[in-house]
């Protein structure tokens, strides 16, 4: 006969049913949350297997049921006081979870007398099953009896233990005479041997599993990084694990007891480490795991590392995806790419408006799908700083999908690495097609891209502009125009300039109650003068032979070769010397250092353009002869591809300079 009631679990996961009576078997608890009064567990009606119910025991004095228990949970047998058990909705990364909540529990069957997960129903079904009393008592020394195997459901923790052999106490004994033989005749204790049987894999982990050892690939791992918060002050750092299954966090927690991020921080990347103990907890935030395990681990007391092992260690594991894929994949998803870093971007770095400071570097990346596709890496911090691979095949594990704009791109994040010239079957293809591109192209691969043009070149407005209508991220350029018009209203602003020596900048205004002070934005109130200074923010529209285009200038001292407080004394001096010197900068030709994106203003993209620096063309001097040999490479460029010439057309032949053909 089942004891078990089969249905109402399956019911609860589809729609949400609250089972009113059902019998069923416990096959692990778990303790939530810091109280102890809330236990997870994990239930077993003959059909399947419900991870979700959650026991209170606040509101009772239950005790916790052993694992392979039979419990009866029923609205008839609910003691006076004690709220009746309900369904509870969470969500969860991609849909939500029917959560039930059990406030109250009959015992059925203890489950030392049972030591075995119950048959399913289908075997029950048309097949003699033992009861279990039956499986409880012993078999007869005279009566061969056969028992009937459980199914195993996957997930190794739930089996029934191996039944031990031997006596316990001819163990100690053993143990005991080797001790003493070790003290008399002196020999050395044996060394340890690293066992590399890992008995689970990654993907297999969830918090039911209570031994389980671990054979893993140390893929990347973070610095450590000090917290201070109201809840908690220390250390933390993390890192990603993988096998041929998956790939997993690692986190370690330091505090005023512990220092568990020591012991992380002596697994070096990219070797293999024998792990068990760590603590297996759902992913507290998507945003910070990248690796798609439902799960996560933390490092513990319990906790034992033992490796390098170089017994068959650990390969990293490839699924890579084209990049013409790409465009209808959702943001956020994690991909592995293999690409050709076809350009490397400057390293850009700009301060946020909460005040930090960031640095990025952008990679476009190239593949043969498709008859050629790119997209454009981000990388950040010391990523950005230490990328040295341009014009390289690497291979991107865990990247992240994100979208911008409308434009697609990919980032590291906090768990992606990437792998130069990798030993991976497709790398030979992909660099065999990458060298017919740079045949054609007729430059270093880290000097392509759209339009002929690389972020930090010398370019044309126009060349700019078609580039930032396909990539509207923000770029560095070089070019050659001149100011056709400068507006003169507010020029300049006054910011705040600490005394301690930090840098804010931020734009202060007057006092409410004292005119003569300033208060700034960063908090600090009734500043005096001494405490801000006038900087530049002047307006211009630039020019060249292809466009024109509105620029903003903050560091406009080489612009006009003096200080914004000077340039605003000259004003109140006399505004005929003011505008003069205006008008004499105006259709002045000099190369401007700038920064150019795109950004979404009322729902319309606007292009802005800040202004960096700006350097003099000094015309008989070596860069001025460089910016027109330039110029004329340009020229024969272009009757190149038009198959004409200058003599041909005109009649005339170019001299001097200008005939720079080497």
């Amino acid at each position: 006969m089942n004891l078990l009631t089969p249905g109402p679990l399956a019911r609860l996961v589809k729609s949400g049913d609250r089972p009113d009576n059902f019998i069923v078997q416990v096959l692990g608890t778990k303790v939530v949350g810091d109280g102890g009064n809330k236990f997870r567990l994990a239930l077993w009606d003959g059909e399947i297997e419900y991870k979700h119910a959650l026991l209170d025991v606040a509101t009772s004095s239950l005790s916790i049921p052993d694992k392979f228990s039979i419990v009866k949970v029923s609205d008839s047998d609910m003691p006076l006081g004690v709220p009746e058990h309900t369904v509870r909705q969470m969500s969860k990364p991609g849909g939500s979870l029917n959560v039930l909540v059990v406030q109250h529990y009959t015992m059925i069957k203890e489950g030392a007398l049972i030591g075995r997960k119950l048959c399913s129903s289908s075997q029950a079904n048309g097949h003699s099953q033992p009861g279990v009393s039956q499986a409880a008592t012993p078999p007869s020394h005279n009566t061969p009896q056969t028992y009937t195997t459980p199914p195993t459901s996957g997930t190794p923790s739930l089996r029934p233990p191996p039944s031990k052999t031997g006596s316990p106490s001819t163990s100690v004994a053993r143990q005991t005479v080797k001790r003493n033989l070790d003290s008399v005749l002196g020999a050395p204790s044996p060394k340890r041997v690293c066992d590399s049987n890992s008995t689970h894999q990654v993907a297999d982990l969830n918090p039911y599993i209570n031994k389980y050892k671990l054979k893993v690939r140390v893929d990347t791992k973070s610095p450590v990084k000090k917290i201070t918060t109201q809840k908690f002050e220390g250390s933390v750092q993390d890192c990603t694990i993988s096998d041929q299954s998956g790939a997993i966090k690692v986190t370690a927690w330091a505090r005023q007891d512990t220092d568990d991020t020591a012991k992380l921080d002596k697994l070096v990347v990219g070797s293999t480490y024998m792990l068990e103990g760590l603590m297996v907890k759902p992913v507290f935030n998507p945003k910070f795991n990248t690796t798609g395990h439902n799960y996560e681990l933390t490092w513990s007391q319990n906790t034992v590392a033992s490796g390098p092992v170089t017994d068959g260690p650990i390969q990293k594991i490839y699924k890579f995806v084209p990049i013409s894929s790409l465009e209808n994949t959702q943001a956020d998803t994690v991909v592995d790419l293999l690409a050709w870093v076809r350009e490397v971007g400057d390293l850009i770095q700009f301060r946020s408006r909460a005040e930090k400071d960031f640095k990025k570097r952008e990679i476009v990346l190239s593949d043969n799908s498709n008859g050629g596709t790119s997209i454009n890496l981000v990388l950040w911090a010391e990523q950005a700083e230490q990328f040295a691979s341009g014009d390289a095949i690497i291979a991107i594990k865990g990247a992240k999908v994100a979208e911008f704009n409308g434009v697609k791109n990919i980032s590291l994040g906090f768990s992606g690495t990437y792998e130069a010239s990798p030993s991976v079957p497709e790398a030979e293809e992909l660099e065999a097609w990458a060298s017919e591109l740079r045949g054609v192209v007729g430059m270093p691969a880290s000097q392509c891209s759209q339009g002929g043009r690389v972020a930090g070149q010398s370019s044309t407005l126009q060349e700019i502009k078609d580039m930032l209508a396909e990539n509207r991220t923000e770029k560095k350029f070089t070019v050659l125009a001149s100011p056709i018009k400068v507006k003169t209203d507010n020029m300049w602003y006054r910011a705040h300039t600490p005394r301690d020596g930090k840098k804010c900048m931020k734009k202060v205004t007057e006092n409410a109650t004292c005119p003569e002070l300033y208060d700034c934005k960063c908090g600090d109130k009734k500043l005096s003068e001494t405490e801000t200074e006038l900087r530049y923010m002047v307006s211009m529209c630039l020019a060249d032979c292809t466009s024109w285009v509105w620029a903003t200038m903050f560091n406009a001292s080489s612009l006009f070769h003096m200080t914004a407080q000077e340039l605003n004394d000259l004003r109140i001096s006399s505004e005929s010397k003011f505008l003069d010197l205006v008008n004499k900068i105006q259709f002045t030709e000099a190369v401007f250092h700038v920064t150019a994106k795109v950004e979404t203003y009322n729902q319309s993209p606007q292009l802005k353009f800040n202004i960096q620096d700006m350097d003099q063309v000094g015309w008989g001097e070596e860069g001025g002869r460089d910016h027109v040999k330039r110029r004329w490479l340009d020229v024969m460029r272009l009757e190149e591809e038009l198959g004409v010439s200058h003599e041909e057309e005109f009649g005339i032949a170019v001299s001097g300079t200008a005939a720079f053909t080497s």
